[in-house]
């Protein structure tokens, strides 16, 4: 190979990419004792340090591990600058946002026995490194925690590919798991390790390696093969190896290649291998850092004395540094020693009992180290002791004990204590460094999905001041899988949405959708019928316009137009407002409920829900529009279920808060059911549960309760306290429409505000001119008794007249206006006069013969404006709410159409041109009297609270019980007709009538039980005599009487009775049986009926109501 020297990278123009295409990973240098490196605004050098890749073998197979392993080897004059360079340049990588360095040393380790603890560790140790761009550095070998880390990598690492492969062969699976690049850095001193004259670095093709296992009596050690890169140290010894790991630590605190938009930290010229005493270690010229870019934070393991030797160096330079407490050896003494003057900390309790107690467990747990130098392990139990004093400085915490033995620890949750001792030590920086920290810790917080350290660490810690969250920083909480928490606490600390979200980035937000095969396959291909690449970006015209996709998406699922509005969002996060910042705010939370609904994220739509301004409408929107998705579009049966799921939590949502502001104030409940809301196409909360059939919502006692105001309109009608018996409100209605006197005595009105302002009046004078009669006519002893009685009439009658007034006066014509616009006038009036028609109309089929033509015509007449009525108030309900289904009353409408076509033609023009008999048109006349009467079910009965659930019981058996039953009966009906009639009657031809016969038969054996001809006909059973298959050709030759008596002849048999007998059994004994059960089980069930009605009864009410003027009631 080639010896180059310094290849250079330009960072800007040529992006991290290579001067003439080396690869600085193959490259070697003869020295580099005077390098080192530069750094400017335009240029950085990349020492060629000798390096390349490796492959792991096993048995010689080299598909064990087809993994790329960097390595480079390091010399001892190289400083820790050359090797971040290289790190950035050679092998690509660039700043972490984090720095795990797991110390531990392979010499100075013991086998865990909790084998849970392992695994536990290995999960937090994988779910953080999953979750943001973190360093991991260990030493490198395939032996102690080192190989427990690569053993946790490996197990990653087969997850990803096998996840790789299903995406590859499972179709539509349209989301990949976006994890972060794994980087494990073993750093290692080469003449350790078994192999270390293969890895020279002057080889072009991966090496192959192969892991031969430990050898005790060699002393060296094999790399462990799940590290995706390795630093060999060349020509050090093991202090000095440590020195290098230690130096490179502190550099990592600094950006290395492409800063991540953090303030730059000056570079240091520090050597890595700079001496070989200890002292070395620990008074390096490395400057302390006062305002890092990157954390750095220790994590110590067991380890033995250089363990000691470098968590007390990393808390001297004021770098956090975790110890595992429970699994022995160095880790387990500093936590004793931390935790024993934590609780005490005076000279008298360290010099008699600690540092006591220290020597014995030094020596316990280094029995070799310090078995005859008593002078080492009093400096090893001084560092020991250094160490817990130095766990505290300038007020913050640099040393965090983790007890692993006790409940309350949990290593699956390890990013939550990494965390934790980095917000331990933070110091409050100044300036620009301020923000970058916080934006720093938000993010790693962020990445690691815990908010209650943000929570208390980040806003609570600094709540003097208002912490901005960035866009980009939300941008991500939405994303991201499982940040629901980060949203809400965003949200509560005061993020503004509306500067937020612009169409681009709502288009951004679809176009990433976590469940995008929910999104895709259902909202995309099912709901608008497009066809979709699931790898093609989504359509730019999806958020673009009114009118876009997606509009046109909640407009099928909710029947409401124009919900989003992409032009005004994007005005407003510009600052350009179109409308005020409230509004602006309002529909922005609104779009994003709307977004988290569409693609299948419930909790998040929970959290923006909890945000809106209309919840109440907001829930009952969100749940029509999952119910629609469910019902309609969802296809796989665990999607269909989890959605209805969410439908019915956000209905239960509304109905609980419907709930909560009755029991509140009953008036401020009304208020919001009668409030029109713009952001919904001015629809009411009421009109919205219509819309979306929630049929719960509508049956609250405060629906109701509106319902009931509603029903009676501007009327109240009152029970005198007359004694029994009473009338009820049918009757009353009926006698103060027609007589209207008695409306003073049972009905008062209640005008509407411009009523009260116009008709209110003070009743004080005329009460004051009665109090002046009084005074002066004074009545007799003698009279006393007549007066007092003509008295207590006349104020009676005073009381009955004013009745209906309360306090305000009205003239005459508008009490009778509000009597006959009442909703509950109109039904009870209309359903007289529907009375009088049916009336009419039974007499017209009763007359005799062809009946009376006047008769017929009037019927005819009061037909055409039932019909046309009808009409009239479809299209109406059509224009003014297009989201109402009309099926059944087109359905009605095409059926009485029809009657009224064939009514004149078989029932008036028969009078002038006879055509027909009077037979057919006593039948459709009659036809036509079963539908009208029929119709009475639908229209009018539906309001009786008695009634009412009983006709939807009746209707949910007859279309669900009875519907499932016929399925099963037809089978059994048609093949015990054709048995039956086969083994009874042999001989009957093949004819329609004989089909008829048997299926008759069949039929009505649910009512009748035929069984005379079992026993066959005495008269023609001698004919059965012959049965052979000559017979048969005699039969058919056979004509006549004879023959025709033989095919009605019936053939008695033991067989005969056998068919019969179980076709009787099956149908009496056990379908008819099951038909009554299916038939009482659903009568039992009350409640649905009962909350059903309810939901009806409002219909009938709102058609009603919306019929404001004085109308003619003949059409009903």
């Amino acid at each position: 190979m080639s010896r180059v020297g310094w290849t250079s990278l330009d960072t800007e123009d040529h992006n991290d990419t290579f001067y003439h295409g080396l690869n600085p990973m193959y490259a070697t240098v003869t020295s580099n004792a005077s390098a080192f490196s530069r750094e400017s605004s335009d240029m950085a050098y990349i020492p060629n340090f000798p390096g390349g890749i490796i492959h792991f073998v096993q048995d010689g197979d080299s598909v064990f591990n087809q993994m790329d392993r960097y390595y480079v080897c390091i010399p001892r004059d190289s400083t820790v600058d050359d090797v971040a360079n290289y790190i950035a340049g050679g092998w690509r990588r660039r700043t972490p946002k984090i720095v795990l360095s797991v110390i531990s040393s392979v010499q100075y380790f013991k086998a865990w026995e909790n084998e849970r603890s392992v695994d536990n560790f290995k999960r937090g140790l994988i779910q953080a490194a999953n979750l943001t761009e973190m360093w991991i550095l260990t030493d490198g070998l395939d032996r102690g925690v080192a190989k427990m880390i690569g053993n946790a990598v490996y197990q990653e690492m087969a997850r990803r590919k096998c996840q790789e492969m299903d995406t590859q062969v499972v179709k539509n699976v349209y989301m990949v798991e976006k994890v972060t690049k794994l980087t494990v850095l073993g750093i290692v001193n080469k003449e350790h390790i078994a192999y270390s004259e293969a890895l020279s670095g002057e080889h072009k093709d991966p090496q192959e390696l192969e892991n031969s296992g430990y050898k005790p009596s060699s002393g060296k050690y094999n790399l462990n093969p799940n590290h995706t890169h390795f630093i060999l140290g060349e020509e050090v010894t093991s202090q000095e190896l440590i020195n290098f790991r230690y130096n490179l630590e502190l550099r990592f605190q600094m950006p290395v290649g492409r800063p991540r938009r953090y303030r730059r930290m000056p570079s240091s010229q520090t050597t890595l291998f700079a001496g070989n005493s200890e002292v070395d270690l620990v008074q390096t010229h490395m400057p302390t850092v006062e305002g890092t870019t990157t954390p750095v934070i220790g994590l110590l393991i067991q380890g033995g004395p250089p363990d000691i030797d470098h968590t007390l160096a990393l808390l001297k330079k004021k770098i956090p540094v975790i110890v595992m407490k429970g699994f022995g050896l160095a880790a387990d003494l500093i936590a004793f020693a931390y935790l024993e003057m934590k609780e005490r900390s005076d000279d008298d309790h360290i010099n008699m009992y600690i540092k006591p107690e220290l020597m014995k467990k030094v020596k316990a747990a280094f029995p070799k180290d310090f078995k005859d130098d008593d002078l080492a392990r009093n400096e090893c139990r001084d560092k020991i002791l250094e160490c817990a004093i130095m766990a505290h400085q300038d007020s913050l915490t640099y040393l965090t004990i983790l007890d692993t033995s006790s409940k309350e620890s949990d290593l699956t949750h390890l990013n939550k204590y990494i965390l934790t001792a980095l917000f331990k030590a933070q110091t409050r920086k100044l300036g620009i460094r301020w923000r970058e920290q916080i934006q720093r810790d938000l993010q790693l917080t962020l990445d690691w999905n815990r908010p209650d350290l943000a929570n208390t660490e980040i806003f609570k810690k600094y709540n003097w001041i208002n912490i901005k969250v960035e866009d980009h920083v939300f941008h991500q909480a939405l994303i991201r899988t499982g940040r629901e928490d980060f949203v809400e606490l965003f949200l509560n600390k005061g993020f503004r949405v509306h500067r937020y979200l612009h169409h681009k980035r709502l288009h951004n937000l679809f176009e990433n959708a976590q469940d995008k095969e929910f999104f895709i396959g259902v909202c995309l291909e099912g709901v608008l019928g497009k066809s979709v690449d699931p790898y093609a970006p989504l359509d730019r015209e999806f958020v673009e316009t009114e009118s876009c996709d997606l509009n046109r998406l909640i407009y099928r699922c909710t029947r409401l137009t124009k919900l989003v509005n992409p032009y005004t969002l994007s005005m407003n996060a510009l600052g350009s407002y179109i409308t005020d910042k409230d509004v602006a705010e309002r529909r922005a939370v609104n779009t994003l409920v709307f977004w988290a609904a569409l693609t299948n994220r419930p909790k998040l739509a929970k959290v923006f829900w909890r945000k809106t301004e209309d919840p109440m409408a907001m829930a009952l929107i969100i749940s029509m529009l999952m119910h629609n998705l469910a019902k309609r579009w969802c296809k796989e049966p665990d999607i269909r279920y989890s959605v209805r799921k969410t439908a019915i939590e956000f209905g239960k949502m509304a109905v609980s808060l419907l709930d909560l502001c009755y029991k509140d104030s009953t008036n401020q409940a009304f208020q919001a059911l009668n409030k029109t809301l713009q952001d919904f196409n001015d629809k009411t909360v009421v009109e919205i549960a219509r819309m979306g059939k929630n049929k719960w919502f509508i049956a609250h006692p405060c629906c109701q309760k509106w319902l009931s105001r509603r029903w009676y309109g501007n009327l109240h009608i009152r029970e005198l306290d007359w004694g029994q018996p009473t009338l009820p409100d049918w009757l009353k209605i009926y006698l103060c429409v027609f007589l209207v006197l008695p409306m003073y005595v049972w009905v008062y009105f209640e005008p509407d505000e411009k009523g009260k302002q116009k008709f209110e009046t003070d009743d004080d004078e005329e009460e004051v001119e009665i109090a002046e009669d009084t005074m002066l006519l004074r009545p007799t002893s003698m009279d006393l008794e007549t007066k007092r009685k003509k008295s207590v009439v006349r104020q009676k009658l005073h009381s009955l007249i004013a009745r209906g007034n309360m306090g305000i006066k009205l003239p005459l014509w508008k009490q009778i206006f509000y009597l006959w616009s009442a909703p509950i006038t109109k039904f009870w009036i209309n359903q007289l006069f529907y009375v009088f028609f049916l009336v009419l109309f039974s007499v017209a089929v009763l007359w005799p013969s062809c009946g009376n033509v006047y008769l017929n015509s009037v019927v005819f007449v009061w037909t055409v404006i039932i019909w046309a009525e009808l009409v009239r108030a479809t299209l109406v309900k059509k224009v003014k709410y297009p989201e109402v289904p009309i099926f059944w009353k087109t359905v009605e409408i095409i059926l009485i159409m029809l009657f009224m076509l064939m009514f004149p033609i078989f029932r008036i023009l028969p009078h002038f041109f006879p055509h027909v008999d009077y037979m057919t048109t006593k039948f459709i006349m009659s036809i036509g009297l079963l539908l009208f009467y029929y119709r009475t079910l639908a229209v009018f009965l539906p309001m009786s609270p008695t009634l009412g659930p009983m006709l939807i019981s009746i209707n949910k058996m007859v279309r669900k019980d009875f519907m499932t039953w016929m399925r099963m009966f037809l089978i059994v009906m048609v093949a015990g007709g054709i048995t039956i009639h086969a083994v009874l009657y042999p001989s009957y031809p093949l004819t329609q009538e004989g089909i008829k016969k048997a299926l008759a038969r069949a039929f009505f054996a649910m009512f009748l039980t035929k069984i005379d001809d079992l026993e066959g006909d005495e008269d023609c059973n001698y004919m059965y005599h012959n049965k052979t298959i000559e017979a048969c050709s005699v039969s058919s030759s056979t004509t006549g009487s004879a023959n025709d008596k033989l095919n009605r002849c019936p053939y008695s048999s033991l067989r005969g009775y056998a068919i019969v007998i179980q076709y009787l059994l099956i149908t009496k004994l056990v379908l008819i049986t099951l038909l009554y059960a299916m038939f009482s089980d659903t009568n039992s069930i009350s409640n649905e009926a009962e909350e059903i009605w309810k939901y009806q009864r409002y219909t009938i009410i709102a058609d009603f109501d919306e019929v404001r003027r004085p109308h003619f009631y003949l059409h009903h």
